[in-house]
């Protein structure tokens, strides 16, 4: 699925960019009888994505979809914003959240664990530092491939 994902993303990348907005994370969800790409977005300048905006990337790129026929069969498209528990993808996302409460999961065992919580204290292309909840705020150190995926802490913004 991760190859169909990037191509959706490449295909309509500019089309979003080209409303304002890019692309944060693409997903394929659903069984066989019906499938639904998720296409998160977020405004270039940082504001809240609408309802609006989401309505107006999905009549902008819903054609070019469907020409480009990702998924035999049927399929739902659905825009959406990230959320409070926005996906940290790449590292400039995680070089742009420094300072906040994130969760990391590893797809293998880092210090006896997979799911770490803490501070983002630091992010660069090649990793973060993260300095845990507990047990004493210890801080770990991660490199790209160490992680299955981070996202912000929401429940640690409100």
């Amino acid at each position: 699925m991760a190859a169909i994902t990037e191509k959706i993303k490449n295909h309509v990348e500019d089309l979003v960019r080209g409303l304002g907005c890019n692309i944060v994370k693409v997903a394929i969800l659903g069984d066989a009888k019906c499938k639904t790409i998720q296409i998160m977005i977020e405004r270039i300048d940082n504001e809240p994505v609408t309802v609006n905006i989401c309505e107006s990337v999905s009549k902008i790129i819903s054609p070019a979809i469907d020409v480009m026929d990702p998924i035999k069969g049927r399929y739902n498209l659905e825009i959406s914003s990230p959320g409070i528990d926005r996906p940290l993808m790449k590292p400039a996302d995680f070089i742009r959240f420094i300072g906040k409460n994130i969760v990391v999961k590893t797809p293998g065992l880092k210090s006896n664990r997979k799911v770490f919580k803490g501070s983002l204290d630091f992010a660069d292309d090649h990793g973060i530092k993260l300095s845990l909840e507990e047990p004493g705020n210890e801080i770990i150190d991660f490199i790209y491939s160490e992680i299955k995926y981070a996202h912000i802490d929401g429940e640690k913004e409100f």
